[in-house]
């Protein structure tokens, strides 16, 4: 796994996804789903979903 979550493992990050969705609906619930700090959420929670959908790619590709 490459990128800045490349030092966690596969239930590590999905707990970072959970935590990370989580926040970002509290914060559009706060400041509304165009704000800026909700749309840097997102694209947080966006680079730990790709991060964990390659993973899952190059597990299956080993097999």
């Amino acid at each position: 796994m490459e990128g800045p979550y490349a030092d966690v493992d596969k239930k590590s990050l999905q707990e970072k996804i959970r935590d990370k969705r989580k926040q970002m609906i509290q914060v559009a619930n706060l400041y509304g789903f165009t704000s800026l700090i909700t749309v840097q959420h997102s694209q947080e929670l966006d680079v730990l979903l790709n991060e964990y959908s390659r993973e899952n790619l190059s597990s299956i590709s080993s097999c």
